[in-house]
């Protein structure tokens, strides 16, 4: 989808030399867009799912207790409760694909633009494209991983709240802004970044790998 509608912007308004910058422009922002939308519909399909990993994974539990625990929670506040910390995984999910489409095609981009410069006196081969692709990858991941953890923190305990109240002897917020701001109150900056290492070990591995494997396979495949 990401290409489609780079290819067809490209081709609307190159057609007219006057719209070129402006053709440059919009293709450079619809990689973060496309992955921003798509990102929203990924996050509402699977954040059941992304509640019940979190929960299972929080204290040693059976799946049964964990089926008790979402009936006694739906019966109490409604289906609505399935979907307990969508809304920071929103803001963590949404702005991470935005930067890490952003990063990695404005990186590649400009790499290729390069490579069919240099190509047209020398022989370039594309053997070096895999490590280079891997290499654009992990610096977008890293890039996006950094700036929306202090939203994945939130996300867990706002989902670990499901059965528990995580603000001892508190009302439970459920504004994400405010839940951020008790938890800077609390314990500061630190706890917005904590575990922020596993995190970026985890998204740049994870992106670097998922794109240039990606990037590989479509060129073999579209030979």
């Amino acid at each position: 989808m990401n290409d489609w509608l780079k290819d067809y912007i490209s081709f609307k308004y190159t057609s007219h030399r006057y719209q070129e910058t402006n053709a440059a422009l919009f293709i450079d922002f619809i990689p973060p867009v496309v992955g921003a939308i798509s990102r929203i519909f990924s996050v509402f399909t699977i954040s059941p799912l992304e509640l019940m990993r979190t929960k299972l994974q929080s204290k040693p539990m059976s799946f049964k207790s964990f089926t008790e625990i979402a009936k006694s929670a739906v019966a109490q506040d409604g289906v609505r409760s399935l979907w307990t910390g969508m809304g920071p995984t929103l803001l963590r999910d949404v702005p991470f694909s935005a930067i890490f489409w952003y990063v990695y095609d404005f990186n590649k981009s400009r790499y290729l633009r390069t490579r069919t410069c240099i190509s047209s006196y020398t022989n370039v081969s594309s053997a070096h494209d895999f490590p280079v692709f891997f290499l654009f990858g992990a610096m977008a991941g890293f890039t996006a991983g950094f700036f929306t953890h202090p939203f994945d923190v939130i996300k867990t305990h706002r989902q670990l709240e499901l059965g528990e109240s995580f603000f001892a002897n508190r009302t439970t917020s459920t504004s994400t802004w405010k839940a951020l701001r008790q938890l800077y109150n609390r314990k500061g900056l630190q706890a917005l970044f904590s575990g922020v290492m596993p995190r970026l070990l985890k998204t740049t591995t994870a992106s670097a790998l998922m794109v240039s494997v990606f990037e590989v396979v479509k060129r073999n495949l579209s030979k």
